[in-house]
């Protein structure tokens, strides 16, 4: 698939009338497909919603025609926003955590999915639950200490994610496999064997990094000694594959891979959950200014 630039994204929502509409309601960018999916039922009586192509260009094309007195107001993942203190203008509401699916695990979605695909017997047996009996336990007992899990779990990846982008490093993650390197019997990840796969993707994708192997390992153990909260540290897409792990492992016996997955967490999003958070309030607030 091509780039598409701000210029392009730009044309694209002035062709959908986003400069010419005076009235109704203002447009809402969202950053792709996926989004738009999950905030329509919440946010299509406040909000058009258009789908913008990426964050950056998503922010880039909303400060444009924001600037040229168009109605419309940007929705994007925050990513490190908050950690970095990255502030994108009036007009752009980011996520309260890292991205759309950490949202997800946060809320009440994240019960509702566990309940459709994991085990309550091998959850309890996973966290040693000596008191759990096969047939009656119910899953929604260890659904907190299953959120904590996946985000230790990730935690390690999403600090090296931000050591790359705080550093500038252009560390690559595309590709990289969580076999060898994840504990399936306790979703603990081997902090080594990351550092040395990242490196080696980062060689692959023609980039040089100026630090070797122990000097990332003394960064990465260094971010993770900041105490930043894990929600806005780890990636959504991360947690997803290490759920698809543990269900067909030690949650559950479900082979279903993990861009399922993650689709089936964006459908149990409630919209009423939703409309009492803050991005909302936000949003709303935006559309009536």
């Amino acid at each position: 698939m091509d780039h598409v630039t701000e210029e392009v994204l730009v044309a694209r929502f002035i062709m959908l009338g986003v400069v010419s509409q005076s009235d109704g309601k203002p447009f809402l960018a969202v950053e792709g497909r996926s989004d738009r999916k999950a905030y329509q039922r919440a946010l299509s009586t406040v909000y058009n919603i258009l789908i913008g192509e990426g964050k950056g260009e998503t922010v880039a094309a909303v400060r444009s025609l924001r600037e040229d007195g168009a109605r419309i107001v940007g929705f994007v993942d925050a990513d490190f926003d908050h950690i970095l203190e990255v502030d994108h203008g009036e007009g752009v509401v980011i996520t309260v955590h890292h991205d759309l699916e950490l949202g997800l695990l946060m809320s009440g979605a994240f019960e509702r999915f566990l309940e459709s695909y994991a085990t309550g017997s091998k959850l309890g047996r996973f966290f040693e639950d000596k008191n759990a009996e096969d047939r009656i336990v119910d899953v929604s007992r260890y659904v907190d200490r299953a959120r904590s899990q996946l985000l230790k779990a990730v935690a390690p990846i999403g600090f090296l994610r931000l050591v790359s982008r705080r550093e500038g490093l252009n560390l690559s993650f595309k590709g990289l496999k969580f076999k060898g390197m994840l504990r399936v019997k306790d979703l603990t990840l081997d902090r080594g064997k990351l550092v040395k796969r990242v490196l080696a993707l980062t060689r692959k994708g023609g980039n040089t990094c100026a630090v070797d192997e122990s000097d990332l390992l003394k960064r990465l153990a260094e971010a993770e000694s900041e105490g930043h909260d894990l929600a806005q540290v780890c990636q959504g897409h991360d947690l997803t594959r290490v759920v698809a792990i543990a269900l067909r492992n030690t949650w559950g016996s479900n082979k279903t891979d993990a861009d399922v997955l993650e689709r089936a967490l964006r459908l149990a999003f409630d919209v009423e959950e939703f409309r009492a958070s803050a991005e909302y309030r936000e949003l709303v607030k935006l559309a009536s200014g």
